[in-house]
């Protein structure tokens, strides 16, 4: 038995030799080599300035915390820092083969599947910052869709005092008119990114996790339409309406789903005589006598998104509507591909058919009949990933989901009903109980 005893504790000494280590001295040295290229590029393509960031009261190793607003924010705010930065990043990009392999190795990103709870990201992220790494996190997990930054997560505050550092807050501004998620061609007009506000460790202990996200939320916010005043910097580009259906999905005259469609600088409606052309400073101008009066009450993304939004609500809330949904798709799409995926490993193609959301599920039906439903009580968190990958997780098979598309089609669309739908399953359960 005693021997028994000490080979199982060599067994233990031994497991904990073996600890993973995040952090290497290459990562200095390629952001160090990098960096000059990278601020030269973003200057020229971008006119991008990065306010260099010198710490006056607190001292590093830093949890940052940035605003999301396009897809080279991570770049962008590295520009400020001195040393490597290690990035939580959506696990999509560690299932790219060997070019996944490449970035581990250069820059060494933490990823996490934003559709559920990743507890093992969250273990990384501290153990990077206990090895003396800086950590950059993207609270709302999601590039704006409309303009304003999405809401963050109620757990951010916990993460923030459980890491016992310092932390920053960095704010990209410009970042939505440059790169919006939904357009196919970035533009070129004024970005910037500085840090907004810094907390030591024992500030942000001192802390409530609400008063913390209450902060975040504040300090963070990029909305280029929150004073509702437009913009006096232009964001030159081509085709600037491109693709713009990807977020506004209702007609705001007809009130018809999915009917809007761009082209060149220009959107409007198929099945009425809305139109509308999106000016380079990022708000809307009505080509014609009723698409003004609708424009003057929805002049830019926002207030169209809140429009679209607040009128799918009283829609999917109605029980006649609702209960003809069952049998009848909110909406449709075709030649939808549906993937499953391992966490930051492997894709595994499953179906591709017509795609259809009914009230009380989300069925995809293959031209053979074969077919895949998920029922929506069973999904938890969705979201959106890159312009239009749809990303999911179904409780019942206790897998993570990708819907895929390789025409341009609104997976913010799926997003906004699904969410609204689970909303009307937590009540009716509340009821129940």
């Amino acid at each position: 038995m005693q021997e028994r005893r000490g080979i199982n504790k060599t067994e233990t000494n031994t497991i904990k030799s073996k600890k993973t280590r995040y952090t290497f001295r290459r990562h200095q040295v390629v952001y160090t080599l990098l960096r000059p290229l990278f601020r030269l590029f973003l200057k020229i393509k971008y006119n991008y300035r990065a306010e260099k960031f010198c710490p006056d009261n607190v001292s590093g190793p830093y949890f940052i915390l940035a605003s999301h607003t396009g897809a080279l924010d991570p770049f962008m705010l590295a520009m400020s820092f001195k040393e490597p930065i290690y990035f939580v990043a959506s696990d999509h990009i560690f299932r790219l083969c060997l070019v996944s392999s490449i970035i581990r190795w250069l820059v060494a990103p933490i990823p996490i599947v934003k559709s559920q709870i990743d507890l093992q990201a969250m273990r990384q992220i501290v153990s990077i910052s206990r090895e003396g790494g800086t950590v950059c996190l993207f609270p709302s997990g999601n590039r704006s869709f409309s303009g304003p930054e999405l809401p963050i997560p109620e757990a951010t505050g916990k993460l923030i005092r459980h890491m016992k550092c310092s932390v920053l807050f960095y704010r990209l501004e410009g970042g939505y008119l440059t790169s919006p998620r939904w357009g196919r061609h970035d533009r070129r007009g004024r970005l910037s990114g500085r840090v907004v506000g810094s907390l030591s460790a024992a500030e942000a202990a001192a802390m409530t996790p609400d008063e913390l996200n209450k902060l975040a939320t504040g300090l963070l916010e990029a909305d280029p339409y929150l004073n509702n005043i437009p913009g006096e910097v232009n964001f030159r580009g081509r085709r600037l309406a491109e693709h713009l259906e990807r977020v506004l999905f209702v007609c705001p005259s007809c009130k018809s789903i999915a009917s809007l469609e761009s082209t060149g600088s220009n959107f409007g409606c198929s099945n009425c005589d809305f139109a509308a052309e999106y000016l380079e400073n990022g708000w809307f101008n009505g080509l014609n006598k009723n698409s003004k009066e609708i424009i003057s009450k929805l002049p830019h993304t926002s207030a169209f998104d809140s429009f679209q939004r607040a009128w799918f609500a009283e829609l999917l809330m109605d029980p006649v509507k609702k209960s003809h949904y069952c049998h009848d798709p909110v909406f449709l799409d075709l030649n939808e591909i549906l993937i499953r995926t391992s966490r930051a490993e492997r894709n595994e193609l499953i179906i591709n058919g017509t795609l259809r959301l009914f009230s009380d599920r989300l069925e995809i039906e293959a031209s053979d009949s074969r077919k895949m439903s998920f029922a929506i009580c069973d999904l938890g968190r969705l979201s959106v990933h890159g312009p239009q990958v749809l990303q999911f997780y179904d409780s019942c098979s206790d897998a993570v989901y990708e819907l895929k598309s390789d025409k341009p089609r609104s997976a913010y669309k799926y997003l906004v009903a699904i969410d609204l739908l689970k909303k009307y399953c937590s009540e009716t359960k509340e009821e129940v109980g």
